[in-house]
């Protein structure tokens, strides 16, 4: 189990630099990041370490944000491996509303970040700790 923060901004030059300048000043560490914009706005998705730090940080700095819990998992790092994962908590009713995740290199496993509906339920489908 995790947590990450959603942080709001205006789609512009600049705008990532900003929270990126505060975590820094506070030591924090980003662990992920997923940024999306459209239009004016967008939002950055944040793992960081130390969260409370980071949350409290940002907020002093005039920065709406939101913290939700978030599964972190490896997945084997072959064709299929990912949807098995979906289709597993799509049988469950447990529903995705945002995912992102990486695999450095071919010999590498992946490591996905879901944030769900229903974080206990998707915790015991996946087999979780």
């Amino acid at each position: 189990m995790g947590r990450q923060l959603t942080v709001f901004i205006e789609n512009e030059p600049g705008a990532l630099s900003e929270i990126t300048a505060v975590l820094a000043d506070e030591d924090v560490n980003i662990e992920s990041i997923m940024v999306e914009g459209e239009h004016d706005f967008g939002f950055a998705r944040i793992r960081a370490h130390p969260l409370h730090e980071a949350e409290e940080a940002l907020e002093e700095a005039g920065f709406q944000i939101r913290t939700g819990e978030v599964l972190t998992l490896g997945l084997p790092n072959q064709p299929g491996a990912l949807h098995g994962m979906l289709e597993r908590l799509a049988k469950e009713g447990i529903n995705i509303e945002n995912m992102y995740g990486t695999a450095n290199g071919s010999n590498k496993e992946p490591e996905i970040v879901i944030q769900v509906d229903d974080a206990d339920q998707a915790r015991e489908v996946l087999g979780i700790a």
